[in-house]
């Protein structure tokens, strides 16, 4: 019930993004972690359902439609999620049928890889649906880490197994994305929330006339203009999965019928997104079992040229030879190597540098996607770009950037009053994945053209050098003191060049215009 609101026919696409990157202030608000939401912190509005038989642990997460609840099934002693609606739709009589319709159709689909619905029912006006509980995330989280093409082929099987079995039955899911795309463990997707399916034979409207129902960023052409639908449409958002578990990002596409090729290295895989993705249905797979025919045609070899080094191999056996006059020169090096690391750990303490994955994501003005950006690459003014970074361990990160015209601004952690509720703050914690300005902001280029570069520093430890130039340089903003702004940035700028201890390469890019071309 995340990635993205449930729409009718069209949404209005908010971008909370920055005017300009100076401060990182982001304009918007960001969504709330309702993961880390316990049963004690949840108000009035959002009260814990109460339902015979079922001890409520906290809330997983909250949708269009209604809240998502971990709890334990007490008879059995089992985990189980319990979806409920949202108390102002309950009392529409449309939503109720809709709810009680989805449990109706999963508990039609006994398939491994489609979500076990244990029972559904009403208590206290609350409507709810008991269904197993999937620990092992979804498949947005898992795109956001990476997935190689042999991963991202074995899961577009077993979605297309879920969908053809679907289809058999006479349902089309309607609302295929990331988010509703669940993991039992490492190997087994789950495809969940069938709350907007349809049979294809049922009549009942539970929409208004003509209009489309699901998330648009996945909708099919036909879908998004209120047509009827048939199973083609699924394996056209199915195509759109696939393409951003392969790539990383979605396609760009148009409504004159433009569809974004895959980058280069993927290309073998185009074949297949270009029967999934195709504009007219009439051109697209029929069915998910002829997708499934293309994949084992198209065989599960990948061109993976990640080079591992294998273990030295154990048993092997070294010549030694005894040399006295070279074990005299060995030890000499050795103390003289020793007397140099001592004394240069004497001279200047060490702060420990702090594991760190580091990506960055641009989207073009005119365009709705991100995709990645990488050193050396050209944006323009109105492009929006932003940075991902998840720590090995706990310690601290800075994010700062130089503009063209040598203006130093941190982008993490936000300045002191400005911090926002997406806890983009020191220190950072191991496995958790940050994102600058935020998950749902970007920044936002400016009119200032040239040379831009982000530096990332990550360290075991607090930087109180770096800390407190930069503090010196906020005040020197404040007070408007532009000889001190000067020569506070200038020395800024030469630690960051320097320093090389927990500093990861700089990601340099080109502003130019917007409407300007560079070969």
């Amino acid at each position: 019930m995340e990635d993205g609101p449930v729409v009718i026919a069209l949404a209005k696409r908010v971008d909370a993004s920055m005017s300009y990157p100076d401060n990182a202030k982001p304009e918007g608000h960001a969504e709330t972690d309702l993961s880390a939401i316990e049963i004690d912190d949840i108000g009035a509005i959002d009260a814990a359902p109460v339902i015979p038989g079922y001890k409520v642990e906290k809330l997983i997460s909250s949708g269009a439609m209604g809240q998502v609840y971990l709890a334990t099934q007490e008879a059995l002693e089992r985990p189980v999620a319990i979806k409920v609606i949202t108390p102002s739709l309950s009392i529409d009589a449309t939503f109720r049928q809709r709810f009680l319709k989805e449990g109706k159709i999963i508990a039609q689909l006994r398939h491994p890889h489609i979500v076990t619905i244990h029972d559904i029912g009403e208590c206290l006006n609350q409507y709810y649906m008991i269904m197993e509980y999937v620990a092992g995330g979804t498949l947005r989280d898992r795109i956001q880490k990476g997935l190689t093409p042999r991963q991202a082929v074995g899961i577009l099987r077993q979605l297309a197994s879920a969908l053809g079995h679907a289809h058999r039955q006479g349902f089309i899911h309607r609302d295929v994305k990331p988010a509703n795309i669940l993991f039992r463990d490492d190997d087994n997707a789950v495809l969940s929330d069938f709350g907007i399916a349809k049979a294809y034979e049922d009549h009942v409207h539970l929409t208004a006339t003509g209009l489309a129902v699901g998330t648009v960023l996945y909708m099919s052409p036909e879908q998004a203009q209120g047509k009827t639908l048939d199973g083609r449409s699924d394996l056209y958002s199915l195509g759109l999965v696939f393409f951003e578990m392969l790539a990383g990002f979605r396609p760009d596409r148009t409504l004159g019928g433009y569809m974004e090729s895959l980058p280069a290295h993927l290309s073998r895989y185009q074949g297949i997104l270009n029967k999934l993705l195709a504009r007219d249905p009439d051109e697209r797979f029929t069915t998910a079992e002829q997708l499934v025919d293309a994949l084992d045609r198209l065989g599960d070899q990948e061109n993976d040229k990640t080079v591992v080094l294998p273990p030295a191999k154990a048993g092997k056996k070294l010549r030694r030879s005894f040399n006295p006059y070279a074990i005299g020169i060995a030890l000499l090096l050795a103390t003289v190597l020793l007397a140099g690391v001592a004394y240069l750990s004497w001279e200047r303490p060490s702060n420990p540098a702090l594991p760190i994955q580091v990506s960055y994501a641009y989207r073009p003005a005119d365009q709705l996607n991100f995709r990645p950006l990488s050193d050396g690459d050209v944006l323009h003014s109105g492009d929006h770009y932003q940075i991902r970074f998840t720590p090995e361990q706990d310690g601290y990160a800075y994010i700062f950037q130089i503009d063209s015209g040598g203006a130093v601004y941190r982008l993490f952690p936000f300045e002191d009053g400005d911090t926002p509720r997406t806890g983009n703050v020191n220190p950072v914690r191991a496995g958790v994945v940050y994102f600058v300005p935020a998950e749902d902001e970007a920044f936002q280029l400016d009119d200032q053209v040239g040379q831009e570069r982000i530096h990332v520093l990550a360290f075991r430890d607090r930087n109180l050098d770096l800390e407190n130039q930069y503090e010196a340089l906020a005040v020197a903003r404040r007070v408007q003191d532009p000889v001190r702004i000067a020569e506070l940035q200038t020395r800024l700028t030469d630690s960051l060049r320097k320093t090389q201890a927990g500093a990861l390469p700089a990601l340099n890019f080109r502003h130019n215009a917007r409407g300007s071309h560079e070969l």
